[in-house]
């Protein structure tokens, strides 16, 4: 885990990477390593992110940061639409818990056929 008051570093990515001698160089403790981990660690902009499948777009990422902008009274967020050409194969079954087709493919309330 990473911690710093600087709120744009971020966890980037982590793979497992196989043992190699010149590794051995920065073991402190006893024990026998069997893989390392390597995480970068780097800077990213707090962007927030929604999907668009056809003409719907559904929020994927920075929903408190939505929420403290419209309850400031901001209107318009500027957002990363990440265009979805195939859905079925790129997105997964389930988004937190919520059926998918739920999210993109259900008529949306106020559009002819409501949610109830």
């Amino acid at each position: 885990m990473i911690s710093s008051r600087n709120s744009d570093v971020r966890a980037l990515g982590s793979f497992l990477k196989p043992i190699e001698a010149s590794d051995l160089n920065y073991l402190e403790a006893g024990g026998v390593p069997a893989v390392a981990v390597i995480t970068f660690i780097g800077y990213g902009i707090p962007a927030i992110n929604v999907l668009r499948v056809g003409p719907r777009l559904v929020l994927n990422n920075g929903f408190h940061r939505v929420y403290a902008l419209r309850s400031a009274g901001v209107s318009h967020i500027p957002v990363v639409v990440q265009n979805l050409d195939n859905p079925q194969l790129e997105l997964p079954p389930h988004l937190l818990g919520v059926p998918t087709p739920y999210l993109f493919w259900f008529p949306a309330a106020g559009a002819g056929q409501g949610l109830f």
